[in-house]
């Protein structure tokens, strides 16, 4: 979404109390390291610097988000952050050739992420965060 504030104020505003929300956001830790990778060494010194601590401010996309960017954003929508995931935490860092050639090796890296979705330490590092928020 272009304004994460604005997105995530509308679905406060028709969430029921009680209700549980879904909040996907590309994680800046994340970006960076898969820019490192990808050889974008430049690109990914430019979005470290982007963070200051502002929820994403200085991002140039204003889509990315630290974990406390992001539950700070969702309690100034009103909601109450419950739990945090890490999405994509290793499948970036894979060669995909050998996940489209070995089946047991994409078997093997699926029981790998939901093994470490819900550890603190690898939040840091996945490429996206999902984090469930109540109303």
């Amino acid at each position: 979404v272009d304004d994460p504030a604005e997105a995530l104020n509308a679905l406060a505003a028709v969430l029921r109390p009680g209700g549980l929300a879904s909040v996907l956001s590309a994680n800046r830790a994340g970006a960076t390291i898969t820019r490192v990778a990808a050889g974008r060494i430049g690109e990914a010194r430019e979005l470290l610097e982007s963070a200051d601590g502002t929820l994403g401010a200085a991002d140039p996309l204003r889509r990315r988000f630290s974990l406390a960017e992001l539950e700070a954003l969702i309690r100034s929508a009103g909601l109450t952050p419950r739990s945090a995931h890490g999405v994509r935490i290793f499948a970036d860092a894979a060669p995909q050739q050998l996940l489209e050639l070995d089946q047991q090796a994409l078997d093997d890296l699926i029981a790998l992420e939901r093994a470490a979705a819900g550890d603190p330490a690898y939040l840091a590092v996945a490429t996206s965060l999902h984090v469930l928020a109540l109303r």
